[in-house]
């Protein structure tokens, strides 16, 4: 028979009973293996049995621990003395409650189930009685009569009674051997009288087996075949709404900052000897993308002259694109020449020039000297033309 995860179904009996003051450290315990389907396993099936005994509760502190090899006979029934093949007097049987978990291994599988884990109640503790004062003695069984020729009979003492138990009852008095001589048969000596009973025992009360295991689930059936709906027809498509008339356009935001689109410059390091008119001394090419964007210029350098001590110098800017040209600066000192240490002219100055549509525009620097019959020489000229705009 193939054996599946056990079914344990236990019979416990524990049996403890003190003679003479020394009473017997084993346990008897009984159970009837059966297997998953709850059919009783086959004589001669091998069962090992693991005791173990738990300290005040079922998780407690193991206290002892015990395998106990056996075989199942035609019933299916293991039969194991805890404490034969061990020392159960190591169990403090005072010190609170003791559990006892038993475990169970089917034909040497190398694995164990655990089968539960249950109180010893009062009969277990009687253990406990090895230690106590013994229980009063019975009373004497009452002497037979003589026989003729025998010797008289006397009644045997009772034994004594175990923790108040049950005495036993006096022994028949012994009839008297056949007289010397060959003489008669004497005749039977009365039966003593039945000794007192002693108080009844306590009831022993049972310990109540582990529960069985759930036997497996049984399989599920086949699924049903998926119903299958007919799709509905698709529904036509409507007709296309008329196109709705098209919203007033909303107001023109505010301008936002200015922000430079272009900047370029143009640098003359000189010396460069100049004339009495205008000349374009430095140019550069910007691009503008609106006719509102703004082209701010700024020009430096200086210039001395020979033959005149006071330097003086005209200078503008033009957007020679569009014909537009900033003011006129004249820098350094105008006089005549009456020798004060011979001064420098400044070409330092910043301009505004608009535009007249988007565009790439030409932007010149324009010097002249003051004074004629002198040599002007100009040093370190740049130009700087930036375009700014939203």
């Amino acid at each position: 028979m193939k054996i599946k995860l056990p079914l344990l179904v236990v019979a416990l009996t524990i049996i403890a009973s003190i003679v003479s003051a020394q009473a017997p450290q084993k346990l008897n315990y009984q159970a009837v293996v059966r297997n998953s389907t709850g059919q009783t396993v086959a004589g001669g099936t091998v069962v090992s049995l693991r005791f173990t005994i738990h300290d005040l509760t079922p998780n407690g502190t193991p206290v002892y621990t015990e395998t106990v090899p056996d075989t199942a006979n035609q019933f299916g029934l293991v039969t194991a003395i805890i404490g034969n093949g061990g020392n159960l007097s190591i169990v403090d049987w005072t010190t609170g409650a003791k559990y006892l978990q038993v475990e169970v291994d089917i034909n040497h599988s190398g694995t164990y189930t655990d089968m539960g884990t249950s109180q010893l109640l009062s009969v277990p503790y009687a253990l406990y009685a090895a230690n106590s004062a013994p229980g009063p003695q019975g009373p004497r069984g009452v002497t037979g009569t003589t026989g003729p020729t025998g010797p008289t009979g006397a009644g045997t003492t009772g034994p004594t009674g175990n923790n108040g138990g049950t005495g036993a009852t006096g022994a028949q008095g012994v009839t008297g051997p056949t007289g010397a001589g060959g003489g008669a048969t004497g005749p039977q000596g009365d039966t003593g009288p039945t000794g007192a009973q002693g108080a009844t025992g306590p009831t022993g009360t049972g310990i109540t087996g582990p529960t069985g295991v759930t036997g497996p689930q049984g399989d599920t059936g086949p699924t049903g075949p998926t119903g299958t709906g007919i799709t509905g027809p698709t529904g036509n498509t409507g007709a296309t709404g008329a196109t709705g008339a098209t919203g007033i356009t909303g107001p023109t935001g505010a301008a936002g900052a200015f922000q430079i689109k272009d900047l370029q410059t143009n640098f003359l390091a000189g010396p460069s000897n100049e004339s009495t008119s205008y000349t374009a001394m430095l140019t550069v090419t910007v691009t503008t993308t609106s006719a509102s964007d703004k082209i701010i210029v700024h020009t430096s350098g200086y210039a001395d002259m020979s033959g005149n001590d006071d330097a003086c110098a005209d200078f503008y800017v033009s957007n020679s694109t569009d014909g537009i040209t900033g003011e006129t600066i004249r820098s350094g000192l105008y006089g005549d020449g009456g020798g004060n240490g011979g001064t420098s002219s400044n070409f330092a100055g910043n301009f505004y020039l608009t535009c007249n549509s988007a565009g790439t525009k030409t932007i010149s620097l324009y010097v002249k000297q003051c004074f004629t019959g002198s040599q002007y020489v100009t040093h370190n000229l740049r130009l700087i033309a930036t375009v700014v705009g939203n």
